[in-house]
This record gives structure tokens, sequence and C-alpha cells, in this order.
């Protein structure tokens, strides 16, 4: 179910960090459950890390239960957030908005969190594994997702496609940084813009892009926007997807040492997962006592 405003706003100011389908975990509850449900990571442990601002030590996570906002919600990116996970081409992946962003090496992101943590996947988890360290980097056809979204939303704004209440919202909002703002004005304008794009054509507005994408819209004459997007940003051009046993012969160049951003790349799963420092499954994975 999709998180409404209201939840999302007292989620965000919440002192505990806690989303909801994520929850405190005792070190005897964690345990059970990795020897329940995480008999894959069990056979053969694969680190995944991410940064968090989370207080506490472990939890559990089922990121299905809630809706992942991107960090920086501004409308071009809740569209094209949205235009994922309601296109064909992406139905079989795990939704980017239902999802755990990870990495594939040790990597400390202080701008994501100031807590390094394990992810440790439930059995037959389902990933995405980005070709580059940011997912919105890795469709080659496109310089930069957030601005390309930028530039089509300001495009459809200029010829005025849309009814008078929805370029009306999209004139107060297209600007704002704030996810709040965003979502309290009207928190589904972004997928009546993307359901519309079928209906509109290429040809009918003047996207302002570098001159390779440019070259490249060219092809669509006569398309409609939306079959320009599935185009370029079909998946099987942009990313990997594997189950657990087959992911980490998926990563470039699979290491435990601490990387740097370049040298890493952008996973995520819709799967249920723990969390643990890396210090506590350092441990764990020795057969110590902890």
């Amino acid at each position: 179910m999709e998180t409404t405003y209201d939840e999302f706003l007292f989620e965000t100011i919440n002192k505990s960090g806690l989303r909801r389908g994520t929850r405190k975990l005792s070190d005897k509850e964690f345990k059970k459950l990795l020897f329940e449900n995480c008999k894959e990571f069990l056979e053969n442990p694969m680190l995944i890390w991410k940064n968090s601002n989370l207080p506490h030590l472990l939890y559990y996570t089922n990121p299905k239960s809630t809706y992942r906002y991107p960090q920086v919600a501004k409308l071009s990116n809740l569209m094209y957030q949205y235009f994922l996970d309601t296109s064909e081409k992406w139905k079989h992946y795990p939704k980017r908005s239902n999802a755990v962003i990870c990495y594939s090496r040790r990597f400390k992101a202080s701008h994501y969190g100031n807590q390094l943590f394990n992810i440790i996947p439930y059995d037959n988890s389902k990933w995405v594994i980005s070709k580059t360290p940011d997912f919105w980097h890795t469709f080659k056809e496109i310089s930069s997702v957030a601005n390309f979204f930028n530039t089509l939303l300001n495009s459809l704004v200029d010829v005025k496609f849309f009814n008078q209440d929805i370029f009306d919202t999209i004139s107060k909002i297209r600007d704002l940084d704030n996810p709040l703002n965003v979502l309290s004005i009207n928190s589904n304008i972004h997928k009546k813009i993307i359901n519309q794009l079928h209906n509109i054509k290429l040809d009918d507005i003047e996207l302002r892009t570098s001159a390779k994408e440019g070259e490249l819209i060219k092809k669509f004459k006569g398309k409609s926007v939306y079959e320009m997007l599935n185009y370029l940003f079909n998946p099987t051009n942009s990313v990997n997807y594997s189950n657990y046993e087959e992911l980490k012969s998926k990563i470039k160049e699979y290491r435990i040492e601490e990387s740097d951003y370049t040298n890493t790349q952008e996973i995520y799963t819709d799967s249920k997962c723990l969390y643990a420092p890396e210090n506590y499954m350092k441990k764990l994975l020795k057969n110590e006592n902890i």
C-alpha cells in the first residue's frame, strides 16, 4: 500500500528515523530471523553495503510495505520513478519505489547516513544491478536522468498540453525541492503527467536536450513521448537483473575492502532484509560470540 502524505510527513519527522515496515531487533531476534530466512546468505555470504542514519544496531525491513520517495522529491524526480514503476519493460524487475538501495562495495557515503550497515536479504531475493555508482547515470543514452525529465516537464508546460488544473499545479510545484511541499499540493500529479504521455506526440514539443540526445529523439518522429521513454530507459540495455545466487558473479569486481565511489555499483532489491553494522557481521561470520 502506498504511503499517504500524512504518513510520509509523520515518518519524516519521527525521531526514531523508522519508516513503516522497519523495526528494531534484539540480538536474539536478529539471529533467529537470520538463521530461519537467510540461508542463501549463510551458505554464500556476500557483504552488501548501505549507509543510514538509523540510530539502533539491528533491524528488519520489508520495503514492499512502504513507498520510497526519491531523496530530492522534485516533480521531475517523482515522474521518472513512477515511470519505471509502471513501464511494461520494468514489470518483472523489483520496483524502485519499494526497494532497499545499497552498494556493491564498502563505500562510506556520509551524505546518505553516518552508520555503515551490511544488508542481508531474505532467501529468493531479486536484484537490479546498476552499471555505474549511481543508478540514474546507468542509462547510456542519457547524460542525466533528472535533467532529462526536468527538460521534458518544462517543454510540456511551455506548450500547455495539460488541462488547466494540471497546468496550474505544475506551475506551483515544479521548482520545489522539498518533497513535503510537492506531495502536499497534489500527491498524484506525477502519475497524471506520465499517464498522459501515451497521447502526446514527440513532434509536438521541443525538447532542449544535448546534441547526442537530440539525435536519438529524431528516431521517434511520429511516436509518442511514452514510446521514446520506453526506449531510452529500457532495462535490458542499462542494468543487470539477478537472484542472490548469481549476484556476486554479476558485480564488476566484487571485493570486501573499502572502495572509492568510482569503483562501486548501486544495487537494489525489494526483498525483506536485515540490517546489521559491519563489525557485528564480521564477528558473526567468524562464529565469534557476540
